[in-house]
């Protein structure tokens, strides 16, 4: 009788085409294939997301840095309240073309207005009227004893249909005009700007309330008609 040797098992004794014990099994269709990449978990999700706002917000910081830069000594610094000391100035609140009004410390005049402009700037750097762009020029003193400013978001136009306009701030960029945009005033000194407003082609400019928007006190008013 011829006997067979027993079959050789393998180290461990696991079973012949078993994958050796304490090992993961191969994945199902696919023995021995390369690893999967793992899937992106949810707080995986929400770190990347945060990863790119701070990006974003980071890239606004420095934004808003360069252009604090490029305003230099004549820009407000951030976090200060510029509050000029002593009584302000009393004088005419109501006034026209080429008089003097006063709000706060800052006396106020408008010297002249250019009416149905329909562009401001050059190509390529040119912005066109909706309507009529009015240029209104205006000189602005610090007669406190501190810096102020003069903003020209803060002066409102009023045409004879009755409604309030707001000035163009992209408008006087185009223009050149870098005095309105919250200037730094030192004491005793005057600045000349160019207000800008936009307003329908049949509207006619009535009035302009001019504010020192570091006073509590009420708008000047200033007719524009006469």
């Amino acid at each position: 009788m011829t006997h067979h040797p027993p079959p050789v098992e393998p180290p461990g004794g696991d079973s012949p085409g078993q994958p050796p014990e304490g090992s993961a099994p191969y994945p199902d269709g696919a023995p021995g294939g390369p690893a999967q990449p793992p899937r992106l978990t949810p707080w995986g999700k929400i770190i990347g997301f945060g990863c790119v706002v701070a990006v974003l917000l980071a890239l606004l910081v420095a934004g808003c840095v360069i252009v604090l830069i490029s305003l230099g000594d004549d820009a407000i610094e951030p976090g200060i309240q510029y509050t000029p000391e002593g009584p302000p100035p009393t004088g005419p609140t109501e006034g026209a073309i080429g008089d003097s009004v006063y709000s706060g410390h800052l006396r106020m005049t408008v010297t002249g207005v250019q009416t149905g402009v329909l562009s401001v700037g050059a190509d390529p750097l040119r912005k066109d009227a909706e309507g009529q762009y009015i240029i209104v020029n205006v000189t602005v003193k610090n007669l406190g004893n501190t810096p102020t400013a003069f903003e020209g978001s803060g002066q409102v136009l009023i045409g004879d249909d009755g409604r309030r306009y707001a000035n163009d701030g992209q408008a006087e960029v185009y223009l050149g005009n870098e005095e309105t945009f919250f200037r730094k005033i030192p004491p005793g000194d005057t600045i000349d700007g160019r207000l800008v407003y936009d307003i329908p082609e049949d509207v006619r400019p009535e009035e302009l309330e001019m504010k020192d928007l570091l006073s509590p006190d009420p708008p000047v008013v200033v007719d524009l008609s006469r």
